[in-house]
């Protein structure tokens, strides 16, 4: 939810900036990919699990121009850096506070995780340069801004979500509960379903 709002906001602020109508739906049919997700992720144990697929997608009602829609998908993107930067700075004092109350404070560090991982996904993920993805129109728009949220998102996907020490986001599979047979396997079998998955539309 956090993320949503962070990424959305902007955009319906410059639709009604601009009058352009911007339609919010929902993608039920992902719940199933994200279910079938946590049953592999559960029977292979593999920690901290795949997360795959989009719930909620924002489209513009009808063609915009590059500058409106590269702006737009640039303030999304900056937006959400910012909620996970944010979302870090909030772990970092819960995973320090020494709660007693041990459910809670594993509760909220799983919601702040969980903000920090889609957050810096967002800016790097969303910001290639493809032509299905929002990254396009921010290059189309404006390089300079296009490099500066893309190298953040980078950084941040380096230091925190690839960062096996304690201070990260605990991202990466943990090598004493997760086979490096596991995680090729994993890697590969999702990672063929992704290409086909793309070519059945593309072709």
């Amino acid at each position: 939810l956090v993320i949503l709002v962070a990424y959305g906001a902007p955009l319906i602020f410059f639709s009604r900036k601009h009058r352009i109508g911007i339609d919010v739906r929902a993608l039920p049919a992902h719940l199933v990919v994200g279910f079938i997700c946590v049953v592999v992720s559960r029977v292979s144990n593999f920690q901290p699990g795949y997360l795959y697929g989009l719930v909620i997608g924002f489209f513009f009602a009808h063609g915009v121009t590059h500058e409106t829609e590269g702006k737009a998908e640039a303030s999304a993107a900056g937006s959400s850096l910012i909620a996970a930067f944010v979302a870090w700075i909030i772990l970092a004092l819960l995973r320090g506070s020494g709660s007693t109350d041990a459910f809670t404070n594993a509760l909220l560090q799983a919601a702040t995780v969980t903000v920090v991982v889609a957050g810096l996904e967002n800016a790097v993920f969303a910001m290639l340069p493809l032509r299905f993805l929002p990254g396009a129109a921010v290059y189309s728009w404006n390089r300079i801004i296009w490099i500066v949220l893309l190298g953040l998102g980078v950084f941040g996907f380096a230091t925190v979500l690839l960062n096996p020490s304690g201070a990260g986001a605990s991202y990466l599979a943990n090598p004493t509960q997760t086979s490096f047979f596991t995680v090729a396997v994993l890697l590969a079998v999702f990672g063929l379903a992704s290409v086909l998955f793309w070519g059945w539309f593309r072709f």
